[in-house]
């Protein structure tokens, strides 16, 4: 193998500051060894820990993590399989955006790290502790007709390259190029194009070490006769990889501080480890943690839906504001899995989720390879489309990227599950024992009696008409003393841990304005009616959680421009709401929602933590916060998601400390602070791909958090099966509720919560809540350690307890045997 010394310099990056100040990032370099640690044609063990030890093959570069115990392993690529896919032989993919096209960000190249590293024997390994350190030098030293101008005058031919040849070599150039009726030399072409073999290496000696042409004649002479399209690549991508092991896990560290490429081809996305989660197995599954989380078999045959794909946290929503998502996604947990006959792995992305993307290829995705699989792609410049146009000749697209790009560690943490813990209850179990080590999350004192979420609306803008004239007025959906009223009834049901989240309560209700400074609703009763209610809650063993949207505010009023964010398009960007049937934005949108901008948010969250503070009010409930992320994209001030999550993680904190604090389904960055978690899924995407729900989330916080349902009484009809879901899943139920009458709604921008009138509902919650007072009871303080899915059809269910308690649940229209335990349809029973 070719050894080469490898300088890699960490390309100058600007960044922003949390006031918006600019700051240059220094350059680091790193010099690579002259010669391997590691050679030869054989296995060698680079790193031992526990059962578990890494072994390299040096030829290769595959890498292969075995359980000593079991004999089981995983390789990180497929160099030890008959397949040839070059994607399937390396462990990244390194992509670039197009030199000639960079500006316009409309194309992207890929390196990978098998034919631009292995067969280029451009690669070094260096011993590090308890691991191994892979430095690449990706690129090309092909050489094609591509480094040989395809026009070129003959005193130019002459000055550059003939004048330097014997008679014999000016005869090899002559034999490529024919003269064109206007003089100028042309590069034969096709049959009469002999460059193949040692002709193009032959010919390349000839221009560029006998002769004086250089890559700036060649661009020259492209460029004078507009065949720019033809000149070769220069792109050169250094590149490290980190393998070690940790108490077994196998940890994969990409540090981009030394990703560099040429300034002409500037980094796109870094596919990490393609096959690395991949199976030709018809046993087993691929994980995802769409919605609660969701699985897809090894032998999913749905050809027509065979891929899945999806941004963790939701990517950046700065991205595609004006694009309908017909079927949106959500992954709050950095994680992904697969089961494969007797063995599982579960991945953690422990570093880099924000920009990093999940997808799946089911088996005949790509034609002659019979594997399943799942990886994931890191975007380190992520375009975003300005424009674009289609026409009958001709299109057209305008990208642009930001400025402020990836510069962490992208880090990986793989664990090797076997046994009674090789499947998706296992991968719950130790992402659980992950966090709780990590300090994220730690043992629950549980609640004496079930929790019940309640979820009031409150204010609401309605239009209405004066002799015709239409203006725009405020109503209540749900005052402070209906609220009293229906605290009340749950009292007398028997409800007394009841979690009420007020929504639309402050700043214009429903469609909030900005909450720098906090009004309490008037037409709601005000802060005297407030008071009130406080005091009944206390009365009735209750508690309220004035609900607000911290990351977005409707209409502009009371914020200044650098106080929204932008698109990188130069415009303000705004949380669109969509016509379902032009799929489209809605123009006339009376109450558009603007995004704070990141580095405005701490000063944001200060005025609004001391005016709200006022209220004296303990508990604080967001919609909002933590459910996305967003950068800021404004001409002179780029700020990546990535340099905005500083300033989000400095508001969670200084909320966790002030109150007691309720988040709607966060990432789990947010779950350390957060001290009770409402809204989470009791389904996934109802992508076609996807073959079933599991409650994962659910699984992972089971013992550990306070955690709600998505309010489940979107439906009578189906109110049944959702009620099931939240005991499968052991979520305290969830209820939304309004006093008044539905009809209300009608010109209001809500007219999507007609289900909420609690008159409809006060006798079901009673029925619900006695019910799962009695689950409860048999659960309490106990965690799910085990998930069962019985067959295809995701009729037949056991959950498991640590304290024995089995589960039993039949969604079937017919009563079933599950596991020797007769179920009534649409039922459960505890065993």
């Amino acid at each position: 193998m070719k050894h080469k010394k490898i300088l890699l310099l960490m390309s100058l990056a600007l960044l922003l500051t949390g006031c918006g100040a600019v700051e240059q990032k220094t350059t680091q370099a790193y010099e690579g060894k002259a010669e391997s640690d590691f050679s030869g044609k054989k296995y060698v063990t680079v790193a031992e820990s526990g059962d578990m030890k890494l072994e390299l093959l040096p030829t290769t570069g595959n890498l292969r993590w075995e359980n000593t115990k079991t004999g089981e392993y995983l390789d990180t690529t497929k160099a030890e399989t008959d397949l040839k896919d070059t994607t399937a032989l390396s462990d990244v993919v390194a992509y670039y955006f197009d030199g000639k096209d960079s500006k316009k960000y409309t194309s992207y190249t890929s390196m990978d790290t098998h034919s631009y590293g292995f067969e280029n024997e451009s690669v070094t390994y260096e011993k590090m502790d308890n691991g191994v350190r892979f430095v690449y030098s990706l690129g090309s030293d092909s050489v094609s007709y591509k480094n040989f101008p395809a026009y070129i005058t003959p005193e130019r031919l002459q000055d550059l390259v003939l004048q330097y040849c014997d008679e014999k070599q000016q005869k090899t150039v002559m034999k490529q190029y024919r003269k064109t009726k206007s003089g100028v030399l042309a590069r034969k072409k096709g049959k009469d194009n002999p460059l193949s073999g040692k002709a193009a290496p032959e010919l390349y000696n000839l221009f560029y070490e006998v002769g004086h042409y250089t890559y700036e004649e060649l661009e020259a002479d492209c460029t004078e006769y507009d065949k720019l399209d033809e000149l070769p690549s220069t792109q050169t991508i250094h590149m490290v990889v980190e393998y070690t092991l940790d108490n077994g896990d196998l940890v994969v560290n990409i540090p981009t501080q030394y990703l560099t490429s040429n300034e002409d081809f500037p980094m796109r996305s870094l596919d990490v480890l393609p096959y690395f989660m991949s199976s030709n197995e018809k046993d087993g599954y691929l994980f995802v943690p769409d919605g609660s989380g969701a699985l897809l078999y090894l032998d999913n045959d749905k050809l027509a839906e065979y891929r899945y794909t999806s941004f963790y946290y939701g990517g950046d929503v700065l991205a595609d504001t004006e694009v309908y998502d017909a079927s949106p996604t959500s992954m709050m947990l950095p994680v992904y899995g697969m089961k494969s006959g007797d063995m599982a792995t579960l991945g953690i992305i422990e570093s880099g989720a924000e920009i990093a993307e999940l997808n799946t290829y089911m088996k005949g995705y790509f034609s002659g390879i019979d594997y399943a699989r799942a990886s994931l792609s890191f975007y380190i410049r992520k375009e975003q489309t300005l424009s674009s146009y289609v026409g009958s000749t001709n299109n057209f697209t305008l990208n642009k990227v930001p400025t402020d790009f990836y510069t962490g560690d992208i880090r990986l943490r793989y664990k090797f599950l076997t046994g009674d813990d090789a499947n998706y209850s296992g991968m719950a179990k130790s992402y659980q024992k992950y966090l709780v080590d990590q300090g994220v999350l730690q043992k629950l004192e549980a609640p004496e009696k079930a929790p019940l979420f309640v979820d009031f609306l409150g204010e609401v803008d309605k239009e209405k008409y004066f002799l015709g004239v239409p203006y725009q007025s405020s109503v209540a959906l749900t005052t402070f003393a209906q609220a009293e009223e229906i605290l009340k009834d749950l009292s007398a049901e028997g409800a007394g841990n009841v979690l009420a989240k007020y929504e639309g309560m402050v700043n214009g209700g429903l469609n909030q304005r900005a909450v720098e400074s906090v009004k309490v609703s008037s037409v709601l009763g005000g802060k005297k009616g407030l008071q009130s209610l406080q005091k009944t809650a206390q009365e009735t063993g209750a508690q309220i959680f004035p609900s607000v949207q911290l990351q977005t505010a409707c209409t502009a009023k009371h914020l200044s421009k650098k106080e929204r964010s932008y698109t990188l398009a130069g415009s303000l960007a705004i949380r669109n709401r969509f016509d379902l049937v032009k799929r489209e934005p809605k123009k006339d949108d009376p109450y558009k929602t603007y995004y704070i901008a990141p580095t405005y948010l701490q000063s944001y969250i200060g005025k609004f933590d001391q005016s709200y503070g006022k209220l004296g009010i303990d508990n604080l409930a967001s919609s909002d916060f933590y459910t996305f992320f967003q950068g800021d994209y404004r001409n002179k001030a780029n700020i990546s998601t990535t340099t905005a999550m500083t300033e989000y993680a400095a508001g969670l904190e200084k909320l966790s400390t002030d109150y007691n604090l309720m988040l709607s389904n966060p990432a789990v960055t947010a779950y350390k602070d957060a001290d009770i978690i409402s809204d989470l899924p009791l389904d996934n995407s109802q992508m076609k791909v996807l073959d079933a729900w599991v409650p994962f989330t659910q699984m992972v916080l089971s013992g550990h958090k306070v955690y709600g349902s998505a309010y489940i009484n979107r439906d009578l009809e189906a109110l049944g099966d959702s009620y099931m879901k939240a005991i499968e899943s052991g979520s305290a139920l969830n209820f939304r509720l309004m006093a008044g009458d539905t009809s209300v709604l009608n010109e209001t921008t809500q007219e999507n919560v007609f289900f909420a009138e609690y008159d409809l509902w006060k006798d079901s919650i009673a029925t619900c809540y006695e019910k799962y007072s009695t689950y409860y009871e048999k659960v309490k303080g106990a965690s799910i350690v085990n998930h069962e899915i019985e067959n295809r059809d995701n009729l037949h269910r056991i959950v498991t307890y640590d304290n024995g308690v089995k589960v039993y649940l039949n969604y079937g229209d017919e009563d079933a045997e599950i596991a020797g335990v007769t179920v009534p349809a649409h039922d459960y029973l505890m065993k």
